[in-house]
This record gives C-alpha cells, sequence and structure tokens, in this order.
C-alpha cells in the first residue's frame, strides 16, 4: 500500500496496476509466491532456496520504483530494456578488480554462521553487479580524480556509508503510507536480514532520497557538523531534559546514532566542505 492507493502485482504476469482491474497475459514462466506459503500448491514440496547459485543471482527483478516530475512516484514491471542493463552489468561483474579473493572471505564471527548456512562465503556476493558496479566507478573517481584531502575524506565516508543502503540485504519499507519509498538498511535489525524482497538503491539520484549520496551527505556531515561545536552532552540538563522528553523511545536513539558518526566532524578532519563535488555525481 502506497500514499495515494494500492499498488498490486498479479503473481500470474508480474503486471503492477493501482487500480482493481486485472491485467491481459501473457503469463509469466516464474510465478511470485506469498511469503507465508512455504509448500508448492501442485506437488507439496517445501520451497526451498537456490544455495548452488550465488546469494545475489537468486533474485530476480519484480518490480522498478521511480518519480516522476508530473505525477509523483509511480511502479512499473521491468523491461525489455531494464532487462538488458541489468546483463550488461552482469557481463561486466568478473572483470571488476576489487583486489585479492581472501579481502572478502566471510571469516569466522559471531554472526558469520548466519552467511554460511546459505553457502554465502564472499561479501561480494552481497551485492548485486550494478551495486558492484557502483562501488568500482565510485573508488576509480576517488582514485583518478583531483579532489582536496577534504573532499576525498568526505567521499570515503559517504560511499562506504552507503552500502549499508545498497546491497542485497535491503530491503523497501514502502508499505507505511507516512514514508513511502523508505529503504530497509543492512543493519537495520543489528543482524543479518535476508530478504524475501530485495531492493536496488539508486545512491546517486541528484535529488535527496532514502539512502543516497545527497540525503547521506546531509544526515552524516551536514548534521554531524552543526552537532560539533555544541554536542548533546554539553547541553544544559534543562535543554535536554526538554528536548528528550518529546521524543518516542524510538526517536531517542538519534542522537547516541548521529553521536557516533559526528565523532568523526569533532576531530576536525572533514575541513568546511558544504557540498559533494559536482565532478563526482
Amino acid at each position: 500500500s502506497e500514499a495515494g492507493g494500492i499498488i498490486r502485482i498479479y503473481p500470474q504476469s508480474g503486471k503492477i496496476l493501482n487500480g482493481p482491474t486485472k491485467p491481459i497475459p501473457p503469463l509469466q514462466t516464474i510465478r511470485l509466491i506469498a511469503k507465508p506459503e512455504k509448500k508448492c500448491a501442485v506437488c507439496g514440496q517445501k520451497y526451498e532456496e537456490l544455495p548452488d547459485l550465488p546469494f545475489y543471482a537468486r533474485y530476480t527483478p519484480i518490480a522498478i520504483v521511480a518519480d516522476c516530475p508530473d505525477h509523483g512516484m509511480f511502479f512499473r514491471s521491468p523491461g525489455k530494456a531494464d532487462q538488458e542493463r541489468i546483463q550488461q552489468a552482469e557481463k561486466q561483474r568478473p572483470k571488476l578488480d576489487f583486489g585479492g579473493w581472501d579481502n572478502f572471505k566471510v571469516k569466522a564471527g559471531p554472526k558469520s554462521g548466519d552467511l554460511w548456512k546459505r553457502n554465502i562465503h564472499s561479501y561480494l556476493d552481497l551485492f548485486s553487479s550494478r551495486q558492484l558496479l557502483y562501488l568500482h566507478q565510485a573508488i576509480r573517481q576517488l582514485r583518478e580524480q583531483e579532489y582536496s584531502k577534504v573532499e576525498r575524506l568526505n567521499i570515503g565516508v559517504l560511499v562506504s556509508t552507503s552500502l549499508e543502503f545498497n546491497s542485497m540485504l535491503c530491503g523497501y519499507k514502502g508499505w507505511y503510507k507516512k514514508r513511502p519509498g523508505a529503504i530497509r538498511h543492512v543493519f537495520a535489525l543489528h543482524a543479518y536480514s535476508f530478504q524475501y524482497t530485495a531492493l536496488e538503491n539508486n545512491p546517486v539520484r541528484l535529488e535527496k532520497s532514502s539512502g543516497n549520496l545527497q540525503s547521506l551527505f546531509r544526515d552524516r556531515i551536514e548534521r554531524g557538523r552543526k552537532w560539533r561545536p555544541c554536542p548533546w552532552k554539553e547541553r544544559s540538563a534543562q535543554t535536554a531534559k526538554a528536548s528528550w522528553s518529546q521524543s518516542s523511545e524510538r526517536k531517542t536513539m538519534a542522537p547516541k546514532f548521529l553521536a557516533k558518526t559526528a565523532l568523526l566532524v569533532a576531530s576536525g578532519s572533514f575541513g568546511s566542505s558544504t557540498e559533494i563535488p559536482k565532478n563526482f555525481l
């Protein structure tokens, strides 16, 4: 459900509509299954993951979400051109050089077992080919373009934190009508969460949107810089009490989270840069 209407994806055809009219076939070969369905209605066997495929390849695109300047947010089914762009990215994936495989090997740790159980042994497998292309191009930009030390650090932090909102462990929170289009980031549940419906973000979109570079620059750098001259812990007890008394339990987590981010800013390393360099986007 979205603000202003209900979006329906019809499982037999994959068509997306925002009205009661059912779409006309042709039917697609891959039928959409609702999350509560655990068994095949025909043979009775339990649905299982495909562990022999890389994690990113276990998903297939079902919907594209975008904004129209005249009509606002819309949903549509992936078309031929969309599938071709995905295939182009798949062909480039083996050529992307991020260094040795051992650098991304999933090593023993408190949560590593969750990955191993799904036959995930490289962190690179948690990213689609298009997501890796974005990361590869961003790294190349940082190495080849002439940025000041401040700009390079700002961009490096942005690219790094944007991965939290742009991997195959991300989900879509559009069902909440007050925040259509919001992204459930990788560590929203403080653990690896494997989405039934994963999401590819557009981190380089010029307008601010959930989890993209423009939005993260505002949230992680601009707000951190504002925090720097007057950290919360230095506020008067009366101001702090009034501020916190108006916050819900969930909102009270925000200052703690932002304070961690702002520690980088407090060191003075970020200088006075106020925007993302235009030659990066």
